[in-house]
């Protein structure tokens, strides 16, 4: 019978990255949840273009009775609660990479997500409060939220080999599994207990996640006080000539002059874009147009995240185990595996609209969508292979893209479906959309690279 090997402590790193990415991200997805019980009803009920359950959605007002008070807002302050969230979040962008690298990504986190539980629980008085009061800490919510993924880019840079990164890389979709997760949990628990309780259910997750944190993880392996010399050793020799040990202020003027770096904004920018056009778009689709009740939208909307989870933590698998073997270099698999993550997903963006009333085909095509997850070892990893030293400040940099893609989506799509909310007018938002994720997949498979750039020496 053989001896039980314990796993290294870098792969609780990974785990608390992946558990990380999956908290942090029910920030961002609870509002949409808690937002539909907190308003009054609208006076005036859309009618789908292919009705589906009409009876339920004639019903969905009085579902939201008894879950808690209801606020007079109107569609526009909806929407800038709502979009609130990516107001801040773009702002911190730039320097959320900078503030990892210099504080440490250890203390980044658990400060930042720790503040971010108590603004969380404060949104059900600041809605009692007034609406404004709910958009600015929203907002501030957003600012904190921007630090922890560039956080998370530091530590994989510190903690992965260079041919376990693309696993280490696929915990950031934990976010793509709250979506699935969070989504019927905070709708069972408003319904049972209000929403109120869909806030403070999220700020107690991310309290316990930040006690964990503390103890299991630390900036670098040198200073883990658990690890053994044999695994510091192994990580040390396998990033030797690429990761330093001392901290240098990052050379903000060589990144933003360098080419490789604009390639990887310009694939990183067309894979967000199609996100947000799943996560903001597609959803009212569904019930505006097809005619899905709220239960049903919701089901079928966790579809395409479920399947980008999935493809994620495969992908991950296959590449790294296509670099050991040497079948491909890593240059091949960024360039091969983006066929996944943007040609396939752009393609089936722009298509939606062109299955009507198909509901079959439709859910089809969100599952496909989900290959967007081979993106972990595309555009989420080349800021690791520009400059692991750094990857941190690349990554906030290309973040501040990827967020003005959170805030234009739902202003383009309200432009597109502004006189009327059709197949046809969709379409044109699916068709933008689609065509950006295709063109930030070309510009990446043609001119981007894995070399380590020059900016990224640390002299030791």
């Amino acid at each position: 019978m053989g001896t039980f090997r314990k796993p290294p402590v870098r792969f609780w790193i990974g785990v608390m990255i992946f558990v990380g990415a999956f908290i942090n991200y029910s920030t961002r997805i609870n509002i949409s949840i808690s937002i539909v019980a907190m308003v009054k009803s609208a006076k005036k009920e859309l009618i789908p273009e292919c009705i589906v359950d009409a009876s339920v959605r004639a019903n969905d007002s009085k579902l939201l009775a008894d879950y808690g008070p209801r606020y007079h807002w109107s569609e526009e302050v909806q929407g800038n609660i709502i979009g609130s969230f990516y107001w801040g979040y773009t702002v911190g962008c730039l320097p959320s990479g900078i503030v990892a690298e210099w504080l440490g990504p250890t203390a980044v986190i658990f400060w930042f997500t720790l503040i971010t539980a108590i603004l969380n629980a404060l949104c059900v008085p600041a809605a009692a409060l007034h609406y404004s009061a709910l958009i600015a800490l929203r907002a501030f919510i957003g600012l904190l939220g921007t630090f922890i993924y560039p956080s998370f880019q530091v530590l994989i840079a510190k903690w992965s080999p260079p041919l376990e990164k693309g696993k280490f890389t696929s915990a950031l979709l934990g976010n793509g599994l709250s979506s699935v997760i969070n989504w019927p949990v905070l709708t069972s628990v408003t319904v049972h207990f209000g929403w109120d309780w869909g806030f403070y259910v999220v700020s107690m997750q991310l309290v316990v996640f930040c006690m964990i944190f503390w103890l299991v993880c630390a900036d670098s392996p040198v200073k883990h006080p658990f690890i053994s010399e044999a695994e510091v050793e192994y990580i040390k020799s396998c990033q030797a000539g690429k990761v330093g040990t001392k901290r240098r202020t990052a050379p903000y003027l060589r990144i933003i002059s360098n080419t490789p770096f604009w390639v990887l904004v310009m694939g990183h920018t067309g894979s967000m874009w199609g996100l947000y056009v799943q996560m903001s778009t597609l959803p009212k689709y569904m019930s505006q147009v097809i005619g899905f009740d709220l239960k049903k939208t919701g089901a079928v909307a966790m579809l395409p995240q479920l399947s980008r989870v999935f493809v994620a933590l495969t992908m991950g698998i296959i590449a790294d185990s296509l670099a050991k073997k040497g079948i491909l270099s890593p240059m091949e698999i960024r360039k091969h595996f983006c066929f996944f993550s943007h040609f396939i997903p752009g393609i089936l963006t722009i298509g939606i609209s062109f299955f009507k009333c198909n509901v079959a085909a439709i859910v089809l095509v969100l599952i496909g969508l989900g290959l967007n997850g081979a993106a972990v070892v595309t555009t989420l990893l080349n800021s690791q292979d520009l400059s692991p030293n750094f990857a941190g400040t690349v990554f906030g940099f290309i973040s501040f893209f990827g967020g003005v893609s959170g805030c234009m989506v739902p202003m383009v799509t309200g432009v597109c479906i502004r006189q009327h909310s059709g197949i046809n007018e969709w379409g044109l938002a699916f068709y933008i959309g689609g065509t950006i994720y295709l063109f930030g997949g070309v510009i990446f498979m043609l001119f981007g690279t894995v070399d380590e750039q020059d900016w990224n020496k640390i002299p030791e």
